[in-house]
């Protein structure tokens, strides 16, 4: 079985038995991260845009009263994933290109847990996101007479539970171990989780559970949404008295529609090289270079990109950005206008 990037380092150099020569072992870093300076490039923009987006639409859901309805909270519950996982995932990644990793065994735990928490709230999230549109067009009467606050509170926190208690077992396969170098002595951690005989079945309970079933079943929401919108504008076009006053509602519930599914899709996609990298890249040395790179790639992609989304599909968004950012500066101004006249 083919060692992790990690692995390869510490399986190469001993540090506790083996005096490493300085010079040599700068030569080795050096070289292997040279390929890797445009990877690093391009997840610094991901962290870069996707932090910086991922929180703010968790605080204009926070300020803005016209964004709390239940489709924007489930995107806010997605969005707090997606903050934390870049947050504590991506410099991870930054260490593993430059073979160096100062981390202990209890950040080996958090990052774990955030891990495999974070792709399981996604999952569930947006799965929800298509129950409730599902439930907004095609039962509408239905979805008024509802109290969704407490149970959209109640599902968030639901989502993060089910997700925290599917990363406890890998996380107890965090190991440390002792290392000395030229640069730092310490501690030296590797996660050998991904080598133990039942990851594979793990690996298949979470395939299932957040990847195929949620799939499906976002299919088969949408699919009756986009059905519904279909037969629903055919009747309008028939009935012109009615037409006018439901133009506009059928155009919010198509853009609704269309950016939630814009969103799933781009989720399933990014996460696709990572389960083909599982099912088959560990058997083949060179076919899992190239599927570790496209999974580095894609997996932080859904995190960067859905903020970026929202604002451009959105105007209560963009909105709400433009008072976070110039409100003071605009409030000031007007307060001067007024003194003066």
């Amino acid at each position: 079985m083919a060692f992790s990037t990690i692995e390869m380092v510490t399986h190469d150099f001993n540090y506790t038995t083996y005096e490493v020569n300085c010079s040599e072992l700068r030569e080795v870093l050096i070289s292997s991260a040279s390929p890797n300076y445009w990877l690093v490039a391009i997840l610094a923009i991901y962290f870069v845009v996707g932090f910086f987006g991922n929180g703010v639409l968790v605080v204009l859901f926070m300020k803005e009263k016209d964004l709390r309805n239940i489709n924007n909270a489930l995107i806010t519950n997605l969005a707090v994933s997606d903050f934390l996982y870049l947050g504590v995932i991506a410099p991870i990644f930054f260490g593993q290109f430059y073979r160096y990793r100062p981390f202990g065994k209890k950040f080996c735990i958090i990052s774990t847990v955030t891990n495999y928490t974070s792709q399981a709230v996604s999952s569930v999230s947006l799965t929800a996101v298509s129950y409730f549109r599902y439930c907004a067009v095609v039962r509408p009467l239905q979805s008024r007479m509802k109290s969704h606050r407490k149970s959209i509170i109640t599902f968030c926190l639901l989502s993060w539970l089910i997700g925290a208690v599917f990363s406890f077992f890998p996380a107890m396969y965090c190991e440390e171990h002792p290392r000395r170098d030229c640069f730092v002595v310490g501690r030296y951690r590797i996660n050998f989780f991904y080598e133990h005989v039942k990851f594979f079945k793990y690996f298949w309970v979470r395939f299932i559970v957040f990847y195929l079933l949620p799939l499906f079943i976002i299919i088969y929401f949408y699919g009756r949404v986009a059905y519904t919108l279909c037969t629903s504008s055919i009747s309008l076009e028939t009935n012109e008295s009615i037409q006018y006053n439901n133009q506009a509602t059928s155009r919010s519930r198509n853009k609704v529609s269309i950016v939630s599914i814009i969103i799933t899709v781009t989720f399933f996609v990014s996460w696709m090289p990572t389960y083909i990298y599982w099912f088959n890249g560990l058997d083949d040395a060179v076919f899992t270079s190239e599927l570790s790179t496209a999974r580095t790639l894609t997996r932080f992609i859904p995190a960067a990109v859905d903020p970026i989304i929202l604002f451009v599909t959105s105007t209560n968004y963009r909105k709400g950005f433009l008072n976070l950012r110039f409100c003071r500066g605009v409030k000031v101004t007007n307060a001067r206008r007024v003194a003066r006249n």
